[in-house]
């Protein structure tokens, strides 16, 4: 069921007409697609449902209390081997059986590929313009889409594979909204 949240939200979205709807299949974002589609006039765009839109994979740590700090006496692994889930500070880090940000990266470049650049093609062979689809993902993922999106150069090409420091503070600025509404 749809939060207040999601409901303002999709209320606040209503006079931008979408194309289509893409959300994750975990309850908050699928909510948030539900909420934005119900907004909109008929005809509704179609919600659809994608993995690439989940949330970053926690692996062996999904679900467990994590520790600010490491025990200098024992490496990442033997953390992991006690049951110890320390928070990881380098992208390309990851529990057993998770994802890392750099692979939350690629996943999201993927999600730009799949979900969104086959509207904007569309819309350019159509000579179409004001064409908008929202995506409904969550935190971590939507920090990996905005610069997968900033990086597509005018042919639809990713120019940088695995950089994205310089948009940080970018993500910041443009906010939920930005990535889960996306203009072409």
């Amino acid at each position: 069921m749809p939060s207040q949240q999601a409901k303002a939200l999709g209320e606040s979205l209503s006079t931008t007409p979408f194309t289509a709807v893409y959300a994750s299949p975990l309850k908050r974002a699928l909510w948030t697609g539900q909420a934005v589609r119900d907004a909109q006039p008929e005809p509704k765009p179609p919600l659809t449902e994608s993995l690439l839109l989940r949330e970053q994979h926690w692996g062996a740590a999904e679900g467990h209390s994590w520790s600010w700090g490491r025990k200098p006496d024992l490496s990442l692994e033997e953390h992991f081997a006690q049951g110890i889930w320390p928070v990881l500070h380098e992208r390309g880090q990851k529990f057993p059986g998770g994802e890392s940000v750099d692979d939350l990266y690629v996943r999201a470049m993927q999600a730009v590929d799949e979900l969104v650049m086959p509207h904007v093609w569309k819309a350019a062979r159509e000579g179409k313009t004001n064409v908008h689809i929202a995506l409904a993902s969550h935190g971590l993922c939507i920090s990996e889409l905005i610069p997968a999106l900033l990086m597509k150069d005018e042919k639809g090409v990713h120019f940088f594979k695995v950089f994205r420091g310089a948009y940080f503070g970018m993500q910041r600025l443009l906010g939920q909204r930005s990535a889960r509404k996306g203009d072409v």
